[in-house]
């Protein structure tokens, strides 16, 4: 495990969570291990252009407003992205990621190509039905591959839907395997369901 140290610039009452790192492949990867019960992994992508990203911080300043539809991000919460991401060097790794991304089709195909070793197990897909890079065609892909799942379409969130929708967000977690007892449940096969912001 790699031991970097937490950086100074984190606002704890936003990210109140322990950092933690591992190092793979020469390279350090943060990540949180929280909460109890059955192992839940998030994973993300990246953004857009090299030159965009790095000398206008396009980003916070604009990718990440425009993937809230149901809420605006608080100051402080973008005070927060734009301090993380306040300099040249701290936003090479987003500007060359999609380039990196086009240029690893070798390695992706072999990710897909492993997919049906995973395609069996429980999944839970929660899609903001107003996301501007990805669309129904996509969640439906996903759907066919998983075919043990069950989908929440949170109506009017954007493609932070996370951050946009939070308590739906969180929600759709806890109902998909467990009871208010915290009993385990069967998964749904192929289910579907939208959450709309009254419910929340």
């Amino acid at each position: 495990m790699a031991d970097t140290g937490r950086p100074a610039w984190v606002n704890n009452e936003l990210f109140p969570f322990e950092s933690r790192f591992i190092a793979i492949d020469g390279h350090t990867v943060h990540y949180v291990d929280e909460g109890s019960g059955p192992t839940l992994l998030l994973l993300h992508g990246g953004p857009l252009g090299r030159l965009l990203v790095r000398q206008f911080n396009l980003f916070v300043n604009a990718m990440v407003p425009a993937g809230h539809r149901l809420r605006k991000p608080t100051a402080d919460e973008m005070a927060h992205y734009r301090t993380a991401l306040a300099t040249h060097n701290r936003r090479d790794a987003s500007s060359v990621l999609p380039r990196r991304i086009t240029a690893s089709r070798a390695f992706l195909a072999g990710v897909e190509a492993g997919l049906p070793g995973l395609a069996s197990l429980p999944t839970l897909i929660v899609w903001g039905d107003a996301d501007f890079a990805f669309r129904a065609k996509e969640r439906q892909r996903w759907e066919q591959i998983f075919a043990d799942h069950h989908t929440v379409i949170i109506e009017g969130a954007g493609h932070f839907v996370q951050s946009d929708a939070p308590d739906r967000f969180a929600a759709a977690i806890r109902d998909w395997r467990f009871t208010p007892g915290g009993r385990r449940t069967p998964p749904a096969r192929g289910d579907v369901r939208r959450k709309t912001q009254r419910e929340s």
